[in-house]
């Protein structure tokens, strides 16, 4: 296959005439008309017919209405009956005549209907009477004989009308309009989700513009100056809290030798066995808690160091006891250490320094707009992110519902082909929308 003939959609195959969908669409509207033109013409023709035999079969039926069974004759009986008979037999034929006539206006949908119809419900009817014709027919033979030649010219010229309408093309051509129809709606909804893909294809893209950009001031802003300032001091920042804790930990480890004998004058405390100041109580249960806090609050170490004497006094009191003099030797050495020990020089002076240093940089930090920036750009991309995996999804499952769109369509031209070799009595090939 040549280049113009991939382009164009290809030869049709062997025998086949080639037509676009909307070409097709109008070869079929066009024989449509003319087929029911044509039905018109015929069927008004014929209805005329019908009219005619309609109004002689009435006359006929009035002839059978007039006579009285019961004042000609002997036999009152059967008389009676077929006087009955008779009755039954002109109400319904009346009826059935009445509804024989055709539509008077020449409109397409009630010719079409009635001459699909008028035979069923006029053979329907007739048979329905069988047993009224009968009783009727014993004592009216003649005028029953003149009826019966009108109803059957009647049937004749319906069962004309009924083969008329089943011979026309209209209903196959109707059928191969609607699937042509079908196939339109289908490429209709393959154009809205192709130019969809192709929106969501653009919004993807400019996603990825804006992302690169995102990145690329970042990075600008991370290799520049004022980055390299702004790491320096959060590297301060990391190395001065990271003295804080330390700091923290030497104050909570500084009791750990002495904080089993601390909780034990506490609960000699809470037992009255020592009692201790209301401040030196509420003081002990403070360092117990959190020592380092507890120092904040008391700079100079002057409350533990009070609650470090009433502990060795309760030592020497017996109030505590060891397991042997050597444990205890090491506990009162522990002791009188810490009762010598520089609290506001080791921890207070140091800790209220270094709150001071990260203070200063925690306001020159909370200054910077390039912390701000720096996250400004990665929400950016983030988002960026984000945005093109929701519509990158969409665009698989609009491609998804694509393909089926096409399977659908493929398959909606085979019908329609198969329906206008049926209805145009030709091989047609629909070719490909350009």
């Amino acid at each position: 296959m040549g280049f113009w003939e991939k382009l164009l959609g290809g030869k049709p195959a062997e025998g086949k005439k080639a037509l676009k969908l909307g070409d097709l669409e109008s070869l079929a509207e066009k024989k449509l008309e003319g087929e029911k033109q044509a039905f018109l013409k015929k069927s008004s023709q014929a209805f005329e017919t019908v009219q005619e035999l309609v109004k002689t079969a009435l006359e006929n039926l009035g002839e059978i209405e007039k006579r009285d069974f019961t004042a000609e004759g002997e036999n009152q009986y059967l008389r009676k009956i077929v006087q009955s008979s008779k009755q039954g037999f002109t109400s319904k034929m009346q009826a059935l005549l009445e509804k024989a006539f055709p539509p008077k206006q020449k409109d397409f949908e009630k010719s079409w209907n009635y001459s699909q119809n008028a035979l069923a419900s006029f053979q329907q009817d007739i048979a329905s009477a069988r047993k009224n014709i009968a009783y009727t027919g014993i004592l009216a033979k003649n005028e029953m004989k003149e009826f019966g030649k009108s109803i059957e010219a009647l049937e004749k010229k319906l069962l004309e009308l009924k083969q008329l309408s089943e011979s026309s093309k209209i209903k196959k051509l109707e059928s191969l309009s609607e699937q042509l129809g079908t196939v339109k709606e289908i490429h209709v909804e393959q154009f809205k989700l192709k130019e969809r893909i192709k929106e969501l294809g653009e919004a993807v893209k400019e996603l990825e513009n804006a992302k690169s950009k995102a990145l690329e001031s970042k990075l600008a802003l991370e290799q520049g100056a004022v980055f390299k300032e702004f790491h320096e001091r959060m590297l301060e920042k990391e190395r001065l809290e990271a003295e804080k804790k330390s700091l923290r930990e030497k104050a909570n480890n500084l009791l750990a030798p002495l904080e089993k004998q601390l909780r034990k004058m506490q609960s000699l405390n809470e037992s009255k066995g020592w009692v201790l100041e209301s401040t030196s109580s509420r003081l002990l249960a403070a360092f117990l808690h959190d020592a380092f806090q507890a120092l904040r609050q008391d700079p100079k170490g002057e409350g533990l160091k009070e609650l470090l004497k009433e502990l060795e006094k309760a030592i020497e009191a017996g109030k505590i006891s060891f397991k042997d003099e050597k444990e205890k030797g090491k506990k009162m050495q522990a002791l009188q250490e810490l009762e010598k020990f520089d609290f506001f020089g080791e921890f207070f002076w140091k800790l209220n320094e270094l709150d001071k240093r990260l203070s200063a940089l925690n306001a020159e930090l909370e200054k910077s707009t390039l912390f701000k920036e720096l996250h400004s750009l990665e929400a950016r991309v983030e988002s960026a992110e984000r945005e093109k995996a929701q519509k990158s999804k969409e665009i698989e499952m609009l491609k998804q519902n694509l393909e089926k769109q096409e399977s659908s369509r493929k398959e909606r031209i085979e019908v329609a082909e198969s329906r206008a070799l049926e209805a145009l009595e030709e091989k047609i090939e629909i070719k490909p929308e350009n």
